[in-house]
């Protein structure tokens, strides 16, 4: 018979398991979607911004391609790191597939946003990662999209956040777009 402490243990274990990305150590994409859903009513209820930032690993097929998966997954893992760096307290980071990542700003507007992705941005492109045969560096892409109707629900705000990503894409890369205006800064 296992004693309560054990029985806690375990329980514990498996919520861990269960909403943790195992190679980051990040929220996975159930995870992060839930508190994101709730901290959106809540902006919604208490009337305060709420923002979200799509974030991927630009041309993350050639890391993998290039030095092997398990390279990839170190540099997806100090990705979350530094990115994680970047966030308040607050705030919450998730991985949601692959070299994609999505971050929930409370109380936070798109220029907000815009500012917490640009910091990332540059802190991720300053980062050098030990490859096979030397160093490397690399970029990320960004989408912002801020809550602006109180109808809206977070699946929403997260297509315009996948849409403003797709144009920092097209843009070029290593850039961030925030979803109003679809204007890439970069610097």
């Amino acid at each position: 018979v296992l004693d309560v402490t054990d029985r806690k243990l375990i329980q514990e274990e498996l919520e861990r398991l269960a909403t943790t990305d195992t190679l980051t150590g990040l929220l996975n994409r159930r995870s992060i979607f839930e508190g994101a859903n709730k901290e959106i009513r809540r902006a919604i209820r208490y009337q305060y911004p709420f923002t979200i930032l799509m974030l991927d690993i630009d041309h993350f097929k050639r890391v993998n391609d290039t030095y092997g998966h398990a390279t990839g997954d170190k540099v997806i893992q100090l990705f979350a790191e530094v990115c994680l760096s970047c966030l308040r307290e607050e705030d919450s980071l998730g991985r949601v597939g692959g070299e994609e990542f999505v971050a929930v700003l409370v109380s936070s507007t798109s220029e907000g946003g815009r500012i917490v992705a640009e910091r990332m941005r540059e802190a991720w492109e300053a980062t050098e990662v030990d490859v096979p045969g030397g160093t490397d560096r690399f970029t990320v892409s960004i989408g912002i999209s801020e809550l602006v109707e109180t109808n809206e629900t977070f699946d929403m705000v997260l297509e315009r956040a996948d849409r403003a990503l797709y144009a920092s894409k097209s843009g070029g890369r290593n850039c961030v777009t925030i979803d109003a205006n679809i204007e890439a800064h970069s610097d």
